[in-house]
């Protein structure tokens, strides 16, 4: 199972990807403060190219849910849901 795991309840824009045994290949990292919605598809994209994977590759999507700015956790869980449905 190849995880990808999505933070934006703080300050920190951040996606990490996890291997089959919970190693982490890759993160990608921004200390934005504000305008995760802006900068989220871009550091999610990081985080996959730097691990070599795809998003057909991905088993799971985890997403931070707190505690932290509604806004910064509303942008996190909407993007989770994107990438799930897609």
């Amino acid at each position: 199972m190849t995880s990808l795991a999505i933070d934006t309840c703080a300050n920190l824009c951040a996606a990490a990807v996890f291997d089959e045994e919970g190693g982490l290949k890759s993160s990608a990292c921004d200390d934005i403060g504000r305008g995760h919605a802006a900068r989220l598809l871009g550091i999610v994209e990081e985080a996959l190219k730097a691990a070599h994977v795809a998003l057909d590759d991905l088993t799971r999507v985890i997403v931070n849910v707190g505690p932290g700015s509604f806004t910064g956790i509303r942008v996190g869980v909407s993007a989770a849901r994107g990438y799930g449905v897609a």
